[in-house]
This record gives structure tokens, C-alpha cells and sequence, in this order.
């Protein structure tokens, strides 16, 4: 039997627009506001280790550990997040404790083809596994699977890196194939063993191959989604450490502690986080409506959450605001100068209770296009795209159409914009 720590989505250099100028000094770093959550997060869960080593035989990640690069923004990971990553991994490197870390759609330099969790391995008891390195030497000729043997502990640790299939296809006509090859002949190992897997991807993007859950592993540690969920009787996913989009509002965030034994069900322990509060909401903004009206539901919707009690940061929320509405184009231009004066109010004055501020106007059935700002993701005002679709198909006409196959479709066309 083995117990060990399953962790994913850490995010480490996440950082978000419309929040506070303010930088927070944390162990001799200076972080941005969101990326402190997720740096303070990630050594909270250092620490947790630290105190349990005596109990845990290693750690897993399942992918994105680093939150950039990804999409539009190729920049690497701050200086901070790099420094905090490495700070915490040498703990655990001179604590003894085995860290097998994976690569996730976060976090990767596609145009060199390279990964920013490469120089980890530096330190005697930190294994990375990634795409560009050793799933694509699989492809190349190298049919060795990608494991990390654990002899003492008789376990094995089998490593499934996200595979970006944008990417795979890049390559060669046949690479995609001799992926899905590869994993159909995948065996685990005859030995009598503890047997691990560890991927990133999830059911909704077609990311986690159906293969890898219907082999016989004794656990199967994934990522990629941000919610905490049971896949299988086998198979978890872990979840992100901290909120990232304004959907994961009401989700809690943990890691997992994990028992598992060679023909056992796994015994898994989630162990919660504390996480910044979020509030997501829509406004109605009727057609005879002034600005100033839409400016009095805000401050009504903040203040029934009692929001306005001066700033704190440790307890300060981050909110967004969707204004939704028939409004003549006239009523956003006049409605500019009274939106600067709201933001400049909740994140550059100290009466209310608030860390980052958004509030933008959407449409119906989904938002308009938006400009990027630097650093900032793809990310919707209605929290749900796929299921406010269906909605607008069933209002128009249900009888006139399919409308699980116009959904699906509907995600899959979300899903390519955003891997472009």
C-alpha cells in the first residue's frame, strides 16, 4: 500500500485584470494580487507535505503547474512564481519526498517546443514528464512507456502528459494515430505492484482519452478541470488549488491524500483550501434606465453582501458584474463615464470590501466580443455558454431543431476558438 498527495492546477504566475494596483510582499517576493493567492495556496500545500512526511511516500501533479504560457500570452512565468516553485520543490527534494509532476495544457513554449517545468529536473527526487520531450519521443520510436518506478515502495507511476492535438498533428499525418496506437497497446506492468497513473484532461474537451480509464490502474490522478469530481471508482480529478474564473465561484478547493493498494479500491481524503471569495452576477438594465440607475443596482447588489466595509485583503472578494440589457448604443456612451467612476471607486478607493472589480455589457443569448487585455484570459460574462445556448435554442424554436446536436456543436466551436 502507498500514500501519497495528488495536486494539480496550481497556476503558479496566474494573474487577472481589473484588479487592484497593489503589489504583496510574501516570503522576500513580490506578487501580484491573484498570483499571491495561488502562490500562497501552492506553499500551504508545500507545507502540509512537510508536516505529513512521515505518512507519504510521494507526490503527484497532474499538469499546470505554471499558468503561462497559454493562448495569447507567451510570456514565461514571473520571476515570483518561478522563485516560490523552486523554494517549495527543494523542500521537498531535501525532505526525501518523490514529486512526479506532468505537463497540462498550461505552461508550455509551443514555438520552441519546450516546457517551463523542464529545469525541475535538476533536483534528485523532482521526475517531470512532458509533451514535447518524451510523449513525443514515444511517437519518434521510443515505445518505452513514461513511468517513474518507485521500487522500494512497489509501486509504479505511469505518466500521460496533455496532449494538444493541434500540436501532434503538426508533426506528422500519422501522429495522431500513433498516439491513439500507443495508448491502446499500452499495458501496465505483470509485476505484483501499486500501479499509478497520472494525466490531464477532462471528458467535457475530449482531452482525457477513454483508453486511459479502462486501464487497470489502482488510481488515476487527473487534471484539468478545476472542480474537484470522482470520474470513476479509480479515477479523481483533483481540481485547481485556488478560483481562477468567476464559474469556479462556489467551488471548494482541495488536494487529495490517497491510499492505494495493487486490487483495491483507493481511499481518497480530500483535504480542503481556503480560497478567495468570488461574487458573479447579471444586472437588468430596463430600456428607460439612465446610467445612473444601473450604477444604483450595483451599489444595491454590493451592499446586500455587505461589501462596503472598508478594504481588506485577506477578505476582500472578487467580483463581476454583467449589465444585460436592449440598450440603445447612446446609453453605453453616456454609461462610460459613469463605469469609470464605479471601478475607479471599488478598486482605487478603500470603502468597499473588494479586490478586483469587472463589469462589462452582454447580450443574449451570449457576450459580445470583447478586447483582450494583456494578461487577461479567455473568459465569458455569462459563466455558462453551452448551457445559456441551449436555453436560447429552447426560447426560439424547439421544435425546429436538434438541439443537443446544435450544443454540442456549439462547445466544440467555443473549444477550437480558444485553442487557437
Amino acid at each position: 500500500m502507498v500514500n501519497f498527495l495528488h495536486v494539480s492546477d496550481t497556476h503558479l504566475g496566474c494573474t487577472a485584470s481589473d484588479v487592484r494596483p497593489m503589489t504583496i510582499k510574501y516570503l522576500n517576493m513580490n506578487f501580484h494580487p491573484i498570483e499571491f493567492d495561488f502562490a500562497r495556496a501552492y506553499w500551504k500545500i508545500i507545507t502540509y507535505a512537510l508536516e505529513k512526511k512521515d505518512e507519504i511516500d510521494f507526490i503527484v501533479h497532474s499538469g499546470d503547474f505554471y499558468h503561462y504560457p497559454f493562448l495569447r500570452h507567451p510570456h514565461p512565468p514571473s520571476e515570483a512564481s518561478r522563485n516560490i516553485a523552486v523554494k517549495g520543490l527543494k523542500r521537498l527534494d531535501r525532505a526525501g519526498i518523490p514529486t512526479i509532476i506532468i505537463d497540462g495544457n498550461h505552461g508550455i513554449f509551443h514555438s520552441r517546443r519546450t516546457s517551463t517545468i523542464q529545469s525541475f529536473e535538476v533536483l534528485e527526487n523532482v521526475k517531470v514528464i512532458t509533451f514535447w520531450d518524451d510523449l513525443i519521443n514515444i511517437l519518434q520510436g521510443n515505445k518505452k512507456p513514461l513511468i517513474y518506478d518507485l521500487e522500494e515502495k512497489d509501486c509504479i507511476v505511469h505518466c500521460f502528459p496533455f496532449v494538444n492535438k493541434k500540436y501532434l498533428g503538426s508533426l506528422s499525418e500519422d501522429a495522431k494515430d500513433e498516439y491513439l496506437n500507443w495508448l491502446k497497446t499500452y499495458s501496465t506492468s505483470p509485476k505484483d505492484v501499486t500501479e499509478i497513473g497520472i494525466t490531464h484532461g477532462m471528458k467535457l474537451d475530449e482531452t482525457l482519452p477513454a483508453e486511459l480509464l479502462d486501464m487497470d490502474f489502482d488510481y488515476l490522478a487527473v487534471g484539468h478541470n478545476h472542480h474537484f469530481e470522482k470520474i470513476s471508482k479509480k479515477a479523481y480529478n483533483a481540481g485547481a488549488i485556488e478560483r481562477w474564473r468567476f464559474d469556479e465561484a462556489d467551488q471548494e478547493k482541495v488536494i487529495l491524500e490517497v491510499q492505494a493498494e495493487h486490487g483495491e479500491l483507493p481511499k481518497v481524503t480530500p483535504i480542503t483550501l481556503d480560497s478567495r471569495p468570488m461574487l458573479s452576477n447579471i444586472i437588468d438594465a430596463n430600456t428607460d434606465d439612465p446610467p445612473s440607475a444601473v450604477v444604483e443596482k450595483v451599489h444595491k447588489y454590493l451592499n446586500t453582501h455587505k461589501l462596503a466595509t472598508g478594504f481588506d485583503f485577506d477578505s476582500a472578494y472578487r467580483v463581476k458584474i454583467g449589465v444585460k440589457g436592449d440598450m440603445p448604443h447612446t446609453f453605453w456612451a453616456r454609461f462610460n463615464a459613469e463605469l469609470s467612476e464605479l471601478y475607479n471607486e471599488m478598486i482605487r478607493k478603500d470603502d468597499y470590501n473588494i479586490l478586483q472589480f469587472s463589469i462589462g455589457r452582454i447580450s443574449d443569448p451570449i457576450t459580445e466580443d470583447l478586447e483582450l487585455k494583456p494578461g487577461e484570459e479567455v473568459e465569458y460574462l455569462i459563466e455558462n455558454p453551452e448551457k445559456d445556448f441551449r436555453k436560447f435554442i429552447e426560447k426560439i424554436s424547439p421544435e425546429d431543431y436538434d438541439i443537443d446536436l446544435l450544443t454540442k456543436l456549439f462547445s466544440e466551436a467555443v473549444k477550437r476558438v480558444e485553442d487557437t
